[in-house]
C-alpha cells in the first residue's frame, strides 16, 4: 500500500489489474472497499488561532523563531519558519492518526467499534522570496484533508486493452465499524452499511497506513535559502510531490484513488461479465455491382456471337502464313457477259472487279504443288527511250 501512495502522489501510471482477455463489459453493479479524501482550505480558520499572525509573519525578522508555527482547526501543527535573508520554509506537511488509540486491543471474546478515519493530513505552501527569504501571513496557502474508507459504488464497468473505465462511480460514506478479535489482538474492521455488501479491511494493514502518514517518511518540510541545510528539522517527508502540483487536494485525491485501485486488486473476487469479440460482416451494395455485371453478361454474349459466326464461316479457306500459298493467290474475274454480273461494272470508270483467290482447299494439296512448281518473278518488258528492248 505505501507504493500506491508514492504513485499517486507522484502521478505514476500504474494499470488497474483484472482478467480479461478481449474486450469486456460487466453490466451489473459492483461494489468495493477503497478510500477517499475530502480536502477545505483552512488558511484563514489557522491565522485566526494564531495570537498575532500578521506581526508574526511581516518580512521584517524581529520575531522569535518559537512563535512561527501553526496549528490548524484540525490539530495539525506546521512549521512556518523563516530567517530573514537566510532561509524560508517553502512546504511543510502535518498528519495526525484518526484512528483510535486502542485500535489493536479487544475486549477477549467481544468487538469494538471504529470510525472510517484513517489519518487528517495538512499541506502549507508559501511562495519563495529569492531576494530575502521571509514571507507574509498573506503568502500562505494550507489546505487540510482527512483520508478515510469508503464504499466504491461502479456502473458501467468497460475493459478495452489495459484500461479499465466505469461509466458511472459513487463515493459512499460507511458509517461506524466493528472491529473483531482473534487471539486477543484486533483482526477485522467490518463495515455492514445498509443496502450494500458487508466490506472488510484488516485492522493491522489501517494501522500501518496511519504510521505511514504521521512518520517523517511522508510529514515534513522543505526550505529554501542559504542557511536551510542547517535546520534541525531538515526531513522532507513527501514535500517534493506537493511542489509539483499548484493544488495540494488533487495529489491527495489522486492518492487514495491510487490506494483504491491497490486495495480492490490484492481482494480478488470474480465478477462475470460479457465477452466482446469482434465478428467481420460483409455488406454487398448490389447498386454499385450492376455495372460491372451488365458489362460482363454483353462480353459473354459477344463471345457467343463471335463463336457462332466463326462456326458458319468453317468451311472457309485459310490464309495460311506461307510463300507457296501466297504465291498460288490471284485475281480473277468473272463472266460480265451475263446479266447477273452486271453490278460488277463500275459504270463511271469502266473499272472490271475481280476477286482474290486460290484453287488450293488443303494443306496436303499446298504440300504437293510446293514440291512440283517451281515459281519465278516475271517483270513486264517496258521500252527504253534508246530504242533498246529487252527483259529487266
Amino acid at each position: 500500500m505505501q507504493g500506491a501512495v508514492y504513485r499517486g502522489l507522484f502521478n505514476l501510471d500504474s494499470p488497474p489489474l483484472f482478467n480479461c482477455s478481449s474486450s469486456c463489459r460487466w453490466n451489473g453493479t459492483y461494489v468495493s472497499l477503497g478510500f477517499t479524501s475530502t480536502c477545505a482550505d483552512v488558511t484563514e480558520a489557522t491565522l485566526r488561532l494564531h495570537p498575532d499572525a500578521s506581526g508574526t509573519w511581516d518580512k521584517t525578522g524581529m520575531t522569535n523563531m518559537s512563535d512561527m508555527y501553526l496549528t490548524t482547526p484540525g490539530g495539525v501543527r506546521l512549521d512556518a519558519t523563516y530567517s530573514y535573508t537566510s532561509y524560508q520554509t517553502v512546504i511543510s506537511i502535518g498528519a495526525i492518526s484518526l484512528l483510535k488509540a486502542d485500535a489493536g486491543a479487544v475486549p477477549p471474546g467481544g468487538t469494538t467499534g471504529m470510525g472510517s478515519g484513517i489519518a487528517r493530513i495538512t499541506v502549507l505552501r508559501v511562495p519563495v522570496d529569492s531576494n530575502n527569504w521571509g514571507f507574509l501571513a498573506s503568502d500562505m496557502n494550507i489546505t487540510e484533508c482527512d483520508v478515510s474508507l469508503a464504499a466504491h459504488r461502479f456502473h458501467g464497468l468497460s475493459s478495452s486493452g489495459a484500461n479499465l473505465t466505469a461509466s458511472r462511480r459513487e463515493v459512499l460514506t460507511l458509517p461506524k465499524g466493528v472491529v473483531t478479535a482473534q487471539g486477543g489482538r484486533a483482526d477485522y474492521l467490518t463495515f455492514n452499511p445498509p443496502g450494500l455488501p458487508s466490506l472488510r479491511i484488516a485492522v493491522p494493514d489501517l494501522s500501518a497506513l496511519g504510521l505511514l502518514f504521521t512518520s517523517s517518511r511522508f510529514a515534513g518540510n522543505i526550505f529554501d535559502g542559504e542557511a536551510s541545510t542547517n535546520v534541525a528539522d531538515d526531513s522532507q517527508g513527501m514535500g517534493d510531490a506537493f511542489l509539483r502540483t499548484p493544488n495540494p487536494a488533487v495529489a491527495i485525491h489522486a492518492m487514495t484513488d491510487s490506494m483504491t485501485d491497490q486495495l480492490r486488486a490484492v481482494h480478488e473476487q470474480v465478477a462475470a461479465g460479457e465477452s466482446e469479440q469482434q465478428i467481420v460482416f460483409v455488406q454487398v451494395e448490389w447498386g454499385w455491382l450492376a455495372l460491372p455485371v451488365v458489362v460482363q453478361v454483353i462480353a459473354v454474349v459477344f463471345l457467343v456471337l463471335v463463336l457462332i459466326q466463326s462456326g458458319r464461316a468453317s468451311n472457309l479457306p485459310l490464309w495460311k502464313s506461307s510463300i507457296v500459298a501466297l504465291l498460288t493467290y490471284d485475281v480473277r474475274f468473272s463472266d460480265m457477259d451475263g446479266q447477273e454480273h452486271a453490278a460488277d461494272y463500275v459504270q463511271s470508270e469502266k473499272v472490271r472487279i475481280g476477286n482474290l483467290g486460290t484453287g488450293v482447299r488443303s494443306t496436303r494439296e499446298l504440300d504437293a504443288l510446293a514440291e512440283t512448281v517451281k515459281a519465278k518473278l516475271d517483270l513486264p518488258m517496258r521500252r527504253n527511250t534508246g530504242g533498246r528492248d529487252g527483259a529487266v
